[in-house]
């Protein structure tokens, strides 16, 4: 985990990591939600209307956001003040995913970092994309 303070967080730094999306995810995903839209369990259905098999839960994706964060830019003395999150394109169960975040600007009167971020899949395809604002121990 990183532990970036305010002061030594600079416009353009950036972290990414990489995950792989399976079964297990999107069931607990399920699970917690109570979201039991056939689009996300059952393939036939989510191909009736246009995808090449159930897709995965948006949210589930972006909840790497959190852990883009909160494990590695800033890492440990952040908390999320704000999100704005873009689904560009479907994940898909298997899918490799790896989520990335740069450093904009940073507002020193209230320790606030804003970070944009963007997740791609293994085809190299921007999948969801995000504007955080981070607030920042010092």
């Amino acid at each position: 985990m990183n532990k970036y303070k305010f002061s030594e967080i600079s416009i353009n730094d950036s972290e990414h990591f990489t995950t792989v999306i399976n079964k297990k995810m999107v069931n607990e995903f399920c699970n917690i939600s109570g979201d039991i839209n056939p689009l996300h369990l059952n393939d036939s259905f989510a191909k009736k209307y246009g995808f090449k098999r159930k897709i995965v839960y948006g949210l589930l994706t972006s909840a790497f956001y959190s852990k883009l964060i909160g494990v590695h830019l800033p890492g440990l003395y952040s908390v999320i003040d704000s999100i704005e999150i873009q689904f560009v394109k479907p994940v898909y169960d298997g899918d490799k995913l790896t989520i990335m975040g740069v450093v904009l600007n940073k507002d020193s009167r209230f320790k606030f970092v804003n970070i944009e971020s963007k997740i791609k899949n293994q085809d190299d395809e921007i999948v969801s994309k995000a504007k955080i604002r981070v607030h920042v121990k010092e």
